[in-house]
């Protein structure tokens, strides 16, 4: 999902809620993620919303990102990223030449490059920012302007994340969510984030289906193939299979390596 303007036309007042991406650039060589959230414009980006969403590059790859602004990028003026999943990437998460921004409730993860870049314009201070309440995962670097931090700098330096943590090393267990389709009754998203790459994952689809009714569940990665699950729902949890999946072989291009598991 990107935004951009012109020396003309700014980028303002968008709201990005709710939406999962993976490896975005993935096709075009099999290695160059991009970023999957960019937004930037000539003029400067105004009041941008980044809520629930789940920004996802192959950790092990350390490539991609996501970001908000751009080195390149003129003053940007405001923007919040609340509760979202940042995991992966050269970065995981950039913040450039902002006026103000909010940041916070938000899951981090990089496995050896940066968790979060932090490129404040010339001669600003701390105090525009709200950094909080976040958790960070991985190799506890941080980029502050033009200089990289270990977490306890960043806190000492920055001033920023007084009341988040801060976990070495990969995540563990299963994160699960389950979201229902407002628009859709009987239909809904499952994300699953298989940090101890169990072959199956129990997931709870009471807050979708009816008990009795008939379902599928299909990759997301090949919609058009064989459900990875179908069955009648008895309202319990369903073991949702975490191998054995392959995504669609697009035309003229690699295929993309599967998320799963």
């Amino acid at each position: 999902i990107h935004a951009y303007g012109t020396e003309v036309a700014d980028v303002r007042n968008i709201e990005v809620i709710g939406n999962v991406l993976s490896n975005s650039g993935e096709l075009a060589d099999g290695v160059s993620h991009w970023a999957n959230f960019f937004f930037t414009v000539g003029l400067g980006a105004d009041n941008i919303l980044l809520e629930d969403n789940h920004s996802y590059h192959t950790p092990r790859l350390n490539a991609g990102s996501s970001s908000l602004g751009w080195a390149f990028s003129a003053i940007e003026k405001h923007a919040v990223a609340r509760r979202n999943y940042f995991i992966g990437g050269a970065s995981a998460i950039e913040l450039w030449n902002w006026n103000n921004v909010v940041f916070e409730g938000n899951t981090v993860y990089s496995d050896d490059s940066l968790m979060m870049l932090l490129h404040r314009r010339e001669g600003q201070h701390s105090s525009p920012y709200v950094i909080r309440g976040n958790t960070y995962y991985g190799s506890g670097l941080m980029r502050l302007d033009t200089q990289n931090l270990r977490w306890p700098q960043w806190k000492e330096q920055s001033n920023f994340d007084a009341n988040s943590t801060f976990i070495s090393g990969r995540p563990k267990g299963t994160w699960v969510f389950v979201r229902p389709n407002r628009y859709e009754v009987g239909r809904g998203h499952v994300i699953v984030y298989n940090w101890d790459l169990q072959d199956s994952v129990l997931v709870d689809l009471g807050s979708i289906l009816e008990r009795g009714a008939s379902y599928e569940i299909r990759d997301a990665q090949n919609y058009f193939g064989p459900p990875v699950v179908q069955d009648i729902y008895n309202g319990e949890k369903i073991a949702l299979r975490m191998i054995g999946i392959k995504p669609a072989a697009p035309v003229g291009t690699l295929p993309p390596e599967s998320t799963a598991p």
